[in-house]
């Protein structure tokens, strides 16, 4: 069993995790978004930011599964969101 205080930092830790997820998926929106409107005046630098963006999101839900306070299924609205994201890429 873990102690109390470490449940609320297990907690914290992962949803931390969770909205960076989701701040990378909606980065990511915005970006193609740009991309495909063509207000983008650097594409190389923003591929790679998009790039960036995309490890973040896959390392996240890599991880998820090994969560131990908040379940895949608590999780699945970031998770639905980043899985469109990366099947999308």
């Amino acid at each position: 069993m873990m102690p109390p205080g470490d449940v609320m930092a297990t907690f914290l830790d992962e949803a931390h995790l969770l909205d960076e997820l989701d701040v990378c998926v909606k980065a990511v929106d915005m970006i193609d978004e740009a991309l495909y409107d063509g207000r983008v005046k650097h594409v190389n630098h923003t591929l790679d930011n998009r790039e960036q963006r995309l490890q973040v999101i896959e390392t996240v839900v890599s991880l998820v599964p090994d969560f131990e306070i908040v379940t895949p299924f608590i999780a699945r609205t970031a998770l639905a969101g980043a899985n469109r994201v990366l099947l999308a890429s």
